[in-house]
């Protein structure tokens, strides 16, 4: 006995001096070296991964044994465990476990991938605290929502759009993931199925805006998790690093012409929906979108307009409900008023609402897609199939921008830069012909009169 236990001290003296020489030696390998003799010593060389006998039992053994040394149980029904430490004795150790008849080919792969994760860590310097608490992305982003909602936060203003992003699309796939497991392969299989799902509405795949959103997410959580010491891999180990998304040369929006926007009100005016089911629906979500192409307002701005918003002849949003945080107050057009005063009898609290005072988002968009489905067979019409609601916002700032000019437009519209307001201006094409055919004028001499600079 007593030489068995001075041959047990005496080895361990050996682990932390072969560890201590090295470290000094070769920086950055004592670690691997402690791993291998830990494993060693358990007489598990180089398997990590075993089963665990159930209750009352308890009994650890082999891959290799089909059943229970102690209890003869089935190797079958037991669990099976994955555990690897850092380093030699007293060092952090990591673990994982599966459920019963789980393929040993998925235990080795997921045994490679821990050794992999933890070595990346402890060379990259970081701290391996989530590695032990086996944190998912799903508790990551519970600790994020609960710190983004908090009055005055910048990211409060569209938080619900985060939400949706996590709920239909991310928690399905990472909710439950520990952050260990999100790996570059994993996120980029991820993106590329993304790319062919369809959107919950209208049928068609996710836009580039929508798939860039939910990159944005990943990164935000991840940064945040490191930010928070909840997560240990640095940038370089980040598996959202190389995604790169690009954006849409076709995407930037249209811009109605004055023609098509006669057209889109009469439309409008005599719509009616082919089952009676919604017919209920259909005034408010009417009058909404007729609102949205008198003011440019965005859908959620007016599915969410309190009545308290309308004052005298103008709209008057607090820096909550708008996109860039600044209160807003524009003039409404005398056919605006009349629209939303009209609404105001329902008697709720929201100007534009369904029957029991709902909100008429989702209400605006099947008033939309009706419509377009009712003129996909119309000649003259094609061009509608292409509009969306957005595009009529693209419409008002464009009108505004050749009537008022940029800056006063960009008052009207609430943008802050003119880079965001860029992006919504389109001229029309009968604008751009009078351009040329005045130059046409001047060159061939119809017209004396020089282009103005």
């Amino acid at each position: 006995m007593l030489m068995c236990l001075a041959a047990s001290r005496l080895f361990m003296d050996f682990e932390a001096f072969s560890g201590a020489f090295l470290a000094s030696v070769f920086p950055g390998c004592s670690h691997f070296w402690q791993e291998l003799v830990y494993a060693g010593s358990k007489g598990r060389p180089g398997m990590p991964a075993f089963y665990r006998c159930p209750v009352p039992c308890g009994k650890v053994y082999s891959l290799d044994i089909a059943s229970c040394p102690k209890c003869g149980t089935s190797s079958k029904v037991a669990s099976i465990q994955i555990k690897i430490r850092e380093g030699g004795r007293g060092t952090p150790s990591h673990s994982r476990t599966f459920p019963p008849g789980t393929p040993k080919r998925i235990i080795r792969d997921a045994e490679e991938a821990m050794k992999q994760e933890i070595r990346g860590v402890v060379a990259a310097g970081g701290d391996s605290a989530s590695l032990r608490q086996n944190l998912t992305l799903g508790d990551i982003w519970r600790r994020w929502h609960a710190a983004a909602t908090i009055p005055g936060t910048k990211i409060r203003r569209s938080i619900k759009d985060y939400e949706a992003r996590w709920r239909d699309h991310i928690e399905p796939e990472f909710g439950r993931s520990p952050l260990t497991a999100l790996t570059a392969e994993r996120v980029q299989d991820f993106f590329r199925r993304l790319s062919m799902k369809k959107a919950r509405r209208g049928g068609k795949t996710l836009s580039q805006g929508t798939r860039r959103h939910i990159l944005l997410m990943l990164n935000q959580l991840l940064a945040f998790a490191f930010e928070k010491k909840l997560y240990p891999v640095v940038a370089e180990f980040r598996p959202t690093k190389g995604i790169i998304i690009p954006t849409n040369p076709d995407g930037k929006g249209i811009a109605l012409e004055p023609e098509q926007c006669r057209m889109l009100w009469n439309l409008m005016n005599r719509h009616e929906y082919r089952s009676s089911r919604f017919a209920e629906n259909l005034p408010a979500a009417r009058a909404a979108l007729k609102f949205a192409i008198l003011t440019g307002r965005r859908k959620g701005e007016i599915a969410n307009l309190l009545a308290s918003e309308i004052v005298g002849d103008k709209l008057v949003m607090p820096g909550s409900k708008t996109k860039n945080g600044k209160p807003l107050t524009v003039p409404l057009s005398r056919a605006a008023l009349n629209i939303a005063r009209a609404a105001m009898k329902n008697g709720h609290t929201l100007i534009f609402a369904g029957p029991t005072g709902q909100n008429i988002y989702d209400m605006m968009e099947g008033f939309w897609r009706s419509l377009k489905r009712s003129c996909a067979d119309t000649e003259g019409l094609e061009w509608l199939a292409a509009v969306r609601i957005h595009d009529l916002r693209h419409t008002f700032s464009s009108f505004q921008d050749a009537e008022l000019g940029e800056l006063d437009s960009m008052i009207l519209t609430g943008h802050r830069s003119r880079k965001a307001h860029e992006g919504y201006h389109h001229a029309a094409d009968s604008r751009l012909r009078q351009g040329v055919d005045a130059l046409e004028q001047v060159v061939l001499g119809g017209n004396k009169k020089s282009p103005k600079r």
